[in-house]
């Protein structure tokens, strides 16, 4: 659904300009990191939007909103903003992504 989106709305992939080095996937396959990580892009904000999923049973999967920034330049949610600044940005991450990926599991 991710890739889905993603290819729907090119505005939010994260471009190599941008993103040097960033790739969605494992961390490390070698040592099968249990994340795998997927970045967005808000283009207004110019600001890289840090995410990962991992399973959560066999029918289900947890998405999490990590950080927002750049490379070596990252804010953490709910740790480096403050209250309401978080919630703005939990906001805005349902609105430009999340709600959408979810009208698309609910097809």
């Amino acid at each position: 659904m991710i890739n889905d989106f993603k290819v729907e709305n090119p505005q939010y992939q994260v471009s190599v300009e941008v993103g040097l080095s960033l790739r969605d996937g494992r961390d490390n396959a070698k040592f099968q990191d249990y994340w795998f990580h997927i970045y967005f892009y808000y283009p207004q904000e110019n600001k890289i939007i840090w995410t990962w999923t991992r399973p959560a049973g066999k029918q289900q999967t947890t998405l999490a909103f990590v950080a927002i920034g750049h490379v070596g330049s990252w804010k953490f949610i709910n740790k480096d903003f403050g209250f309401f600044e978080n919630r703005k940005q939990k906001k805005m991450f349902e609105e430009r992504i999340l709600n959408k990926i979810k009208e698309k599991i609910e097809k």
